[in-house]
């Protein structure tokens, strides 16, 4: 119960955080952060870089246990670098930069643009991308649907992002300790004249923060009747002409969609209503959590600002302790974020890419085309295997069973569906009717496995091998020898007596 409120309270935390780091506050020393703030979503273009690191504070009491590979290999400490980050305009970015861990170091490329985005890693050949055509097909939309929408889209971005953007940041109070002055900073690498904006909260007034900024949502029901009535107009347009056959179609849900007063007083009383159903268990939530941090727990960031209020620079520093993790291997978390930024609404240069070659992102549910392009000797790899994804498994019941296909056991031999196990190992199975064969192509291994049921001869390459027991058909489906079939994709299987299963593990 306390590991589960420990981590409770870290994530409320977290989302606090993001809360208060993302709002504003009113006018102070004659900096109005707020319009600071506004101005800021709206940002054409820019270049920028920075660096977010992760530090978790081991307890060196605490007795030791079992390490997780995953951990072993990060450490206590998670770097995400950001060495160049260009924005050219709302669709059109590129981000290059390194995870860096304890015992290795990922670089990567993140491209996107209107057509889609394409990301490079190290330790992987080939860049993987994903494009409009692959979302169209997904959402079973045709091309020019697809385009037409995501143009529209496009178009009302800024301003959905201004409108709310505005109406958060205006219902968000100061913190308590908030101080503005001059200083002289640094960005790219050249002298700054600066704004120096600082605010600093505690563990517990995270939460007041959070909580006054719902009830100032809540008490201020004209506005959020304002936010939705924006809202509509910018969004509706959009929705009817994309929905304009299904609209015809249906002209009482096209009357009521354009019946503004109607739509925007119906989702503000639905808004209201939820609020007031689940303003007692936020508060309670959030004075729980508050009541759970040490108090040593704080939160602080720094913004400067150069005379045009643009925001050049901005750093972060969290410090979470719980109060109940004396007996815990980790007792407290530090997260640190620095970014700036410059060539604001100017002219920038993305490298050259192409959104349409390499490994499609809905291609990496497949494990083994995903692995097969991954050097086994990087860091990339070794991540994975910890993680536990360079091998596919396969579990089978010998009994009938709601959650794995089934299994049995005869004379001592155990029989597996070769249809199932080589298609969940990546091979692809087909029927020859006239012969009564069986085809299997194991794509990892390049084998070719011909087998009939009844009979104990079975082609491999090529190449004629006896096993000692024969394949056999039961309820439609044949079945193998697990022993033989395993050996014959070079994969490990055991029998779990315990859980009466058959487990078959394949490397890549």
């Amino acid at each position: 119960m306390k590991k589960q409120l420990r981590w409770k309270t870290v994530l409320t935390v977290l989302l606090a955080v993001m809360v208060v780091w993302l709002a504003g506050c009113e006018a102070v020393g004659g900096t109005n952060l707020n319009q600071v703030l506004v101005d800021n979503l709206n940002r054409e273009s820019y270049e920028a870089d920075g660096v977010i690191t992760l530090k978790l504070i081991p307890n060196e009491s605490a007795a030791a246990s079992p390490e997780d590979e995953l951990l072993r290999l990060f450490g206590h400490e998670i770097t995400l670098r950001i060495d160049d980050m260009k924005l050219k305009n709302r669709t059109d970015s590129y981000i290059s930069g390194a995870l860096l861990y304890a015992h290795g170091e990922i670089g990567f490329d993140m491209y996107n643009e209107a057509d889609g985005f394409a990301v490079k890693l190290d330790g992987y050949d080939q860049p993987i991308v994903m494009n409009n055509a692959m979302f169209a097909e997904d959402a079973g939309v045709s091309m020019l649907d697809f385009q037409q929408l995501q143009e529209q889209l496009i178009a009302i971005q800024g301003e959905i992002i201004t409108i709310v953007g505005q109406y958060a940041i205006e219902r968000f109070p100061n913190p308590e300790i908030i101080t503005v002055e001059q200083a002289v900073t640094t960005v790219n690498q050249e002298e700054l004249q600066a704004t120096h904006i600082h605010m600093e909260v505690p563990g517990d007034a995270i939460f007041g923060l959070l909580q006054q900024f719902l009830n100032n949502i809540a008490a201020d029901e004209e506005g959020l009747r304002e936010l939705i009535g924006a809202l509509y107009d910018a969004i509706v347009p959009v929705l009817k002409e994309h929905m304009g056959q299904e609209l015809e179609a249906d002209p009482t849900t096209a009357a009521l969609i354009d019946n503004r007063e109607f739509v925007v007083e119906l989702l503000f009383t639905s808004i209201q209503q939820g609020l007031t159903s689940v303003s007692g268990d936020i508060q309670s939530g959030l004075e729980e959590a508050a009541s759970a941090l040490h108090p040593d727990t704080r939160l602080i960031l720094d913004y400067y600002l150069d005379e045009k209020q643009q925001i050049r620079k901005t750093e972060m520093k969290l410090f979470v302790k719980p109060l109940d993790a004396e007996d815990a291997q980790i007792t407290a978390f530090e997260l640190t974020s620095s970014e700036q930024y410059w060539n604001i609404n100017g002219d920038v240069v993305l490298p050259a890419i192409n959104v349409h070659e390499g490994v499609g992102l809905y291609d990496m549910d497949n494990r083994y085309e995903f692995l097969k392009h991954v050097d086994r000797s990087s860091d990339l790899y070794e991540l994975l295997q910890a993680a536990g994804e360079t091998k596919q498994e396969v579990y089978m019941f010998v009994e009938d069973s709601y959650y794995a296909t089934e299994a049995y056991v005869e004379d001592g031999t155990a029989y597996m569906p070769v249809r199932y196990v080589s298609e969940q190992l990546y091979a692809d199975v087909s029927w020859d009717h006239e012969s009564k064969q069986i085809t299997i192509e194991d794509h990892p291994t390049g084998q070719e496995i011909i087998l009939a049921a009844g009979s104990s001869t079975v082609r491999i390459n090529g190449e004629d091998v006896t096993w000692e027991k024969q394949p056999q058909v039961k309820e439609g489906m044949v079945f193998v020898p697990a022993k033989e079939m395993a050996e014959a994709l070079g994969v490990h299987w055991y029998y779990d007596e315990g859980f009466e299963m058959l487990v078959l593990t394949r490397e890549f």
